[in-house]
Parts: structure tokens; C-alpha cells; sequence
């Protein structure tokens, strides 16, 4: 208004206050063109799609570190390159991943062995006297190995080299970026330490409970390590570790039962190390009740070198 009273006084008021007008109304209008591009689904930080398509979604992993070597924080590094294609398949894997399918299947899976030791028990594993078919117990136990199978649990990806040469970086990337709703980055030792509390915790629960009578055994009912991983696998679907690496007796003799059924409840883990697996807990007290979990590492896990 005051603007308006200012210039109402000189001579060339009424081209003066179209000018202004005018000048509002341009400014008004390209505001709301950059708002509409900011909100447009489409919108990425590389381009806009200019065809009537939807064109197809670039990996977030592939666009920041493209975005840092643009700005100078990073440096173009090949070996950096070929571990961000391989998370960005990895990636497209887990796009709205969750392992609940791949547990009920495991649960499942357990609940039928379980009847198929009862019947053996009992002298009726031979054959099932209801209906025109027969089954064994062996039979029974390639069923459900089938239907495990054939659930679809995305391989993780277990990422080693040298100090210094990104690879916190990059997990991290994929870890913000991983479509995934039930999602953990920690620590290794940070990890291992609170699996640590919480199987103490079930053990002073099963005590309070049941009394030094309560032994342990293979079960995972009696088994405080199954029943941890089984807990932790309903708490996440995806696990990344940065630093794995072991060094204490107490991890290394427990990691092949925690990890087994995690992987078994379809978890997927994806790890950085500066060793390559073969070297994990090298010299180690006990080092071959460790060894079976290096074999299932590599079977769960896509091991990339640096």
C-alpha cells in the first residue's frame, strides 16, 4: 500500500504500478512451476522426463554417488562402481522385501518334522494307514525343503578390502536408500553385545521360571540362541553390519546357530569387513566349531573384494 501512495505521486504512475503488478504475477507464476516440479512424481535429481511415459526409476545409490563426484566430495573410483551395481541389484531384489513368508515357511517346515519324529517315535513313520496314499517320514522333509525353496530370499552381499576405501559409505547408501520397512545398520560388536544381553535375559527368565531343572539342548524351545535369532529375525528383514569382524571366543562359537536361523527365517545381511571371510577369526580358540559358518556365509551372502 505504501509502494501504491508512493507511486501514485509521480507522472508516470499508471505505467509504473502496471509494471509492478505485472512483475507479482510473473513472480507468482514461476513459483508455482518450481513447486510443481519439486512434488512431481517423476521428479529425480539428474533429469526431468519430457515424454509422456513414466520412465523407468534410477537407483538412489547410483544418483548421490554420481551427485558427490559432481560436487567434488568424491572421486570417480572403479572398484566403488562395481560394488554400487552390484547393491543396486541387490537392491531392486529387496524392493518391498519382508522375510514373514520365508519364516511362516520355516515354522512350518519345523511343525511337520516335529509330527514326523512323533510318528517315528511311536512306530508309524512307515506309513499312514488314512487315505489311499503313503508317506514316510524322509518324504515328508523333501516336501518342505521344496517349499522353502521355492520362497524367493534375495541374497545378501558380504563387501571386504582395505581400510579407507568406501565401503561404510556405500552400505550406508544402500541401507537409507533399501525399500525395505523392517531395516537395521549397526555395528558388528555393537550387534553381538546386545544378543549377548538378550540370551542372559532369556536365560534368567528360563530360570525363574522352570527352575535349575530346565536344561538346554538343540531344541530351539530349550535353545536360548535359536529363540534370540528367532526373536530378532521378526524384528527385522534386512541387516547391515559395518566392521565385521571377530575376535572373541564367545561370538565365534555361537554365530553358526544365530546365524543359521536367521538366514533361515529369511534375513538378509549385508556386511563390510576388512578381511575376506576365509581370514574371519583367524587363529581363534575352537576355530572349527567356527568354520561351518564361513560355509554359510557364502551361501547367503554375494562375497565382493574390494
Amino acid at each position: 500500500i505504501a509502494m501504491y501512495f508512493i507511486l501514485s505521486r509521480r507522472p508516470c504512475r499508471h505505467r509504473l504500478i502496471s509494471s509492478l503488478f505485472s512483475w507479482q504475477r510473473e513472480r507468482q507464476a514461476m513459483s508455482s512451476r518450481i513447486i510443481s516440479i519439486a512434488v512431481h512424481p517423476h521428479f529425480c535429481s539428474r533429469s526431468l522426463s519430457t515424454t509422456s511415459s513414466s520412465p523407468a526409476p534410477t537407483s538412489p545409490i547410483t544418483n548421490v554417488i554420481s551427485d558427490r563426484i559432481r560436487s567434488g566430495h568424491l572421486v570417480h573410483d572403479q572398484a566403488q562402481e562395481r560394488a554400487a551395481r552390484r547393491l543396486v541389484r541387490l537392491q531392486l531384489a529387496l524392493d518391498g522385501y519382508d522375510n514373514f513368508e520365508a519364516s511362516s515357511a520355516y515354522d512350518e517346515a519345523r511343525r511337520r518334522e516335529a509330527a514326523a519324529a512323533e510318528k517315528a517315535a511311536k512306530g508309524a513313520d512307515a506309513v499312514v494307514t488314512e487315505g489311499d496314499e503313503q508317506w514316510t517320514s524322509d518324504e515328508n522333509f523333501a516336501e518342505d525343503k521344496n517349499e522353502r525353496e521355492s520362497i524367493r530370499v534375495p541374497r545378501g552381499m558380504f563387501i571386504h578390502g582395505a581400510v579407507g576405501t568406501g565401503k561404510s559409505m556405500l552400505m550406508d547408501t544402500f541401507h537409507e536408500h533399501a525399500r525395505v520397512a523392517k531395516k537395521r545398520r549397526v555395528h558388528f560388536h555393537s550387534f553381538m553385545a546386545d544378543v549377548h544381553k538378550r540370551i542372559h535375559k532369556m536365560k534368567q527368565r528360563d530360570l525363574a521360571k522352570h527352575g535349575r531343572s530346565f536344561s538346554v539342548d538343540t531344541s530351539e524351545e530349550r535353545n536360548p540362541i535359536l529363540r534370540v535369532a528367532t526373536e530378532l529375525s521378526g524384528e527385522v528383514s534386512l541387516l547391515c553390519f559395518d566392521e565385521f569382524q571377530v575376535t572373541d571366543v564367545a561370538d565365534a562359537l555361537i554365530l553358526s546357530q544365530l546365524f543359521g536361523t536367521l538366514w533361515a527365517r529369511g534375513v538378509v545381511v549385508v556386511a563390510t569387513s576388512n578381511r575376506p571371510p576365509s581370514d574371519l577369526y583367524e587363529g581363534g580358540i575352537n576355530r572349527g566349531y567356527f568354520l561351518p559358518f564361513i560355509d554359510m556365509l557364502r551361501r547367503h551372502c554375494i562375497v565382493h573384494e574390494f
